[in-house]
């Protein structure tokens, strides 16, 4: 969970600069007619704002504007069951399998992976016990440009798991989830992706009128893909 954090954006309509700070009470910008706006980073949605001649899309576009980059890793979490006789046995059968799983992707250049969460072990029945151990296996994209590339290094790390010498053991595995390690750090580069966007619905209002927005800074993962995480930000305005 993000923490809360509260942050006043200034719009300067004369020069369009925006700044940045942390009050102890809500944040509020008011502006009046928008300065002109240039667009160098790519939007995502139903359409792209322009200057020029603005449609009901490229606008709704521009006002929830979201800001993506590329993925950083992909977390895949795998559960495995085992089952054994006496608690002991049933608890020596997951570490063995935790084990073989990491021994597996030990030395894999892109992906390792760790022990979760071990639940206590349930009787199945009146012979039979039955433990779950849940691992996480972490695959860095970083620095792999494009969707292709990106989808081998999970293949890579999918197929040393499948080595893993694990027997008798329920095994399923999750689908991969694409994430980055820190969103609120894009949090200046979202908020001016957004403010640009209401700046650009202004442009197109006869007569111009002021707004007021107000954000407390959050920044949130709106969209995963192998091409791009989206990023979107806590924006009212009206």
């Amino acid at each position: 969970m993000l923490p809360h954090l509260v942050i006043t954006l200034v719009l300067l309509s004369a020069c369009g600069a925006i700044r940045s700070e942390e009050p102890p009470l809500p944040a509020e910008v008011t502006f009046g007619e928008p300065a002109p706006v240039s667009y160098d980073t790519e939007w995502i949605g139903r359409g792209s704002p322009t200057r020029d001649a603005p449609t009901a899309a490229s606008l709704e576009a521009g006002v929830h504007g979201r800001y993506a980059i590329a993925p950083e890793r992909a977390l895949i979490r795998i559960t495995v069951a085992v089952e054994a006789g006496d608690r002991a046995a049933v608890a020596r059968r997951a570490r063995e399998v935790s084990s073989a799983v990491r021994d597996a992707l030990a030395g894999g250049e892109r992906c390792e992976a760790q022990v979760t969460d071990l639940s206590p072990p349930r009787r199945r029945d009146e012979h039979t016990l039955s433990e779950e151990a849940t691992l996480r296996l972490d695959i860095s994209l970083t620095g792999l440009t494009s969707v292709a590339a990106r989808h081998e290094a999970i293949e890579a790390c999918l197929a040393r798991f499948s080595q893993a010498s694990v027997v008798a053991a329920d095994i399923v595995v999750s689908d991969p989830l694409l994430t980055i390690d820190d969103p609120p750090a894009h949090r200046a580069a979202v908020l001016a992706q957004a403010l640009d966007g209401v700046r650009e619905v202004g442009a197109s209002e006869e007569p111009v009128t002021a707004r007021s927005c107000r954000s407390r800074g959050e920044v949130m993962i709106v969209e995963r893909s192998l091409r791009e995480i989206a990023l979107g930000v806590d924006l009212e305005c009206g």
